[in-house]
């Protein structure tokens, strides 16, 4: 089938196609350079893909500069037309070069760049104007009066970038081309996009889909958690009005994650969301960024931010763990639980942690923050969360009755007192946490009330060890229960250390091969 042959593409300023510019110049001697320089700006401007619209005006600007020039130089009124057309050079070969080299910008590096370059044209705007005031170049009211035109010009860019950024089928292309620049860019473009969804949160549920979407794109095919812990700008909402779970700490909801992905949104009734705990939760973002990179999800739950959506308490998001939390997966899987490897796996998220410098301190180890994930593996969640709530709320973590249910994992030292949590209370709830996956019950079993089992370690009596022939086929032999009694110390300091543990644990995986 014939296919209609495709016209060539022609620029214009001012109504005129290249050749026709050059005409009108045509018959006043001296313009040679000039019109090429100006005709270099057209075709540059052709090459800017992002603020086209302030690039074409200043392209056209130019275009009429040119003109009154000629015009006052026809008309014999130019007191010094050399050192006049000197000048014009001098401007236009300004803008032919900014021109030039805001064409050469990749796709990213123009998007990041938007506001930057729209200072770049305001400048050579600015430089134009004094250039036009000097030669008296007065009898073109467009040379003049641009600044009003500008500012509209930057709406159109903004929003043709805007939409450009959410547009459906620019997703692989934009994430194709972002990957190709460092991670600093990366970050930037992405910080633009939760930028714009904020601004567009209200007014354009197409435009805050498609964000959704690229950006979520962006974020998975990178490795990249959002810039912006803050996540005010629409990036999770909930899906449910009644809690799936919950305990004393915190109620879960279940969310939904830049229109893709299914969360878990934990409100911390223990706080609300005022500008101390906002600041308090974005310094904690910069851990959990630290966290992520090392880590990968491997061993830690990632945090994707925090919100408030309505209530006064802040909500906690990250990703859906279906399988639940240790010990609901024990108990449903008995059977087919590798326990010593299954150990092994919680203490390398312990060992994770407390190897940052300075040590990043859990604060709250126990089966109930160590989520399943698709694959079975166990993942430490909530890491840090007990300090967070410590400096906002002004009372220690540990001492609080909304953590009842973690009194049995807390070492001694952090029960009473000021309740300093520490790498060694790690390392005592790690222990704990290893009696309860291996006996399938809460650390001293016998004892009903928390509160009793927290005086009975306090006075340096120790859970009994197990006997029965299903836990010691776990792997409870000898030199962990030994390790076990050693973690239990009433002296931080001789309780060992996560490496020593994972040793143990080594060892117990080879004797169960």
């Amino acid at each position: 089938m014939y296919a209609p042959k495709q016209q060539p593409h022609i620029i214009v300023s001012l109504g005129k196609s290249l050749a026709q510019v050059t005409a009108e110049f045509a018959p006043i001697p001296g313009y040679g350079i000039l019109v090429g320089a100006l005709c270099s700006i057209l075709e540059a401007c052709d090459n800017v893909t992002q603020n086209r619209f302030a690039a074409r005006q200043l392209a056209e600007r130019a275009h009429y500069f040119l003109l009154a020039l000629r015009d006052s130089d026809e008309k014999g009124s130019l007191p010094n037309p050399r050192l006049a057309k000197a000048a014009a050079q001098t401007e236009l070969i300004n803008i032919v070069d900014n021109m030039t080299r805001w064409g050469k910008m990749g796709k990213v590096r123009s998007f990041i760049n938007q506001d930057e370059v729209a200072r770049e044209i305001v400048q050579c705007h600015t430089s134009l104007t004094d250039c036009i005031t000097k030669l008296q170049l007065s009898s073109q009211f467009e040379i003049l009066d641009w600044q009003k035109e500008f500012e509209h010009k930057h709406k159109q860019d903004h929003y043709e970038m805007v939409e450009h950024l959410a547009a459906v089928e620019a997703k692989q292309d934009l994430t194709n081309a972002a990957l190709r620049e460092n991670n600093e860019m990366l970050r930037t473009l992405m910080t633009m996009m939760q930028t714009a969804m904020g601004d567009n949160k209200q007014t354009a549920e197409r435009i805050q889909q498609g964000l959704s979407l690229n950006l979520y794109q962006l974020q998975k095919q990178s490795g990249q958690l959002l810039p912006n812990f803050n996540l005010s700008s629409g990036e999770v909402k909930r899906t449910g009005d009644f809690p799936v779970r919950g305990n004393a700490t915190m109620d879960i909801y279940e969310g939904v994650y830049l229109g893709n992905e299914r969360v878990s949104m934990k409100a911390i009734r223990a706080m609300k969301t005022d500008e101390r705990t906002v600041h308090r939760f974005k310094r904690e973002g910069e851990i959990w960024a630290k966290v992520w990179e090392r880590d990968r999800g491997r061993h830690i739950v990632p945090f994707y931010g925090f919100c408030q959506i309505d209530g006064p308490f802040p909500y906690m998001v990250s990703p859906w763990q279906e399988n639940g939390d240790a010990l609901s997966y024990i108990k449903a899987n008995d059977h087919k639980i590798d326990y010593p490897n299954f150990l092994k796996r919680i203490a390398l998220g312990v060992q994770l942690l407390h190897t940052f410098n300075p040590p990043i301190v859990h604060g709250d180890i126990k089966p109930g923050n160590i989520m399943i994930n698709d694959e079975g593996y166990p993942r430490l969640t909530d890491f840090g969360l007990s300090q967070v709530i410590n400096d906002v709320s002004g009372a220690p973590f540990t001492q609080s009755s909304i953590v009842a249910d973690s009194f049995r994992y807390f070492a001694p030292e952090v029960c009473t007192g000021s309740g300093v949590m520490s790498t060694m209370a790690d390392i005592y709830a790690l222990s704990m946490t290893v009696l309860e996956v291996l006996t399938h019950q809460q650390p001293y079993r016998n004892v009903r009330l928390h509160t009793e089992a927290v005086v009975k370690a306090a006075t340096g009596k120790k859970p009994e060890r197990p006997t029965e022939a299903r836990i010691v086929a776990r792997g409870l032999n000898d030199e962990l229960w030994n390790s076990l009694l050693a973690c239990w110390s009433l002296t931080p300091e001789e309780r060992p250390s996560i490496q020593d543990f994972i040793a143990v644990l080594d060892r117990v995986i080879e004797t169960t091969r």
